[in-house]
């Protein structure tokens, strides 16, 4: 940083401290800012092979991604979903979602990498349909409950309000790369939504 030709020493330091403290402040807020778990997960054909590379890897195992859920019973889904996952023939979660389960319902993000058929699809949907069903949705502290009685309560002093507060809105968008794999996801919203009384639309 030079020095303008009609500024004074005094200016140039002032400005030459705030531009420091300007890159320090984003510097700090940089690092403040919190990076997604990354879950490799490992099928038994290469369990060998991913051994190796999570030793290697830091943040496969760091965090509550090293924490792990190896039967159904150590999640927290409700009855319901628990007894949708047997009657689907599931007897134990995939590598995939026994690793993701516990960082997503933690509220983390989450980055996860595995095969075709290795269970992703659940691996991310039935922690979001668990926080929905139990009301745990990342928002700025607000309920449904909260929002929808607020609503009743404004309702009596403006008609307008009560039809706009009783028009159903989306808790949860998935956005899908194709076609294809939007109406799969959709399916196994409705098989694992539908007994805890949420609704998907496609």
């Amino acid at each position: 940083m030079s020095k303008r030709s009609n500024e004074s020493d005094a200016e140039y330091k002032a400005r030459k401290r705030a531009k420091k403290e300007k890159k320090k402040s984003k510097k700090e807020k940089k690092e403040k800012k919190e990076k997604p778990h990354v879950v490799e997960a490992e099928t038994s054909a290469d369990a060998n092979s991913e051994n190796n590379h999570d030793k290697n890897s830091s943040n496969a195992n760091s965090g509550p991604s090293s924490c792990s859920w190896n039967s159904f019973s150590d999640a927290p889904f409700d009855d319901k979903i628990q007894q949708s996952l047997q009657d689907a023939g599931f007897t134990e979660p995939s590598p995939i979602q026994a690793r993701a389960w516990p960082v997503v319902i933690a509220g983390k993000d989450l980055i996860a990498v595995a095969k075709t058929g290795s269970g992703k699809t659940l691996g991310f949907l039935l922690p979001v349909l668990h926080r929905i069903h139990i009301n745990n949705l990342p928002d700025s502290g607000t309920t449904t409950q909260e929002i929808s009685s607020s609503s009743r309560c404004s309702s009596s002093s403006s008609s307008s309000s009560s039809s706009s507060s009783s028009m159903p809105s989306p808790t949860c968008l998935v956005l899908s790369p194709t076609r294809e794999l939007a109406i799969q996801i959709h399916g196994e919203c409705v098989k694992f939504g539908t007994s805890i009384n949420i609704r998907s639309e496609c």
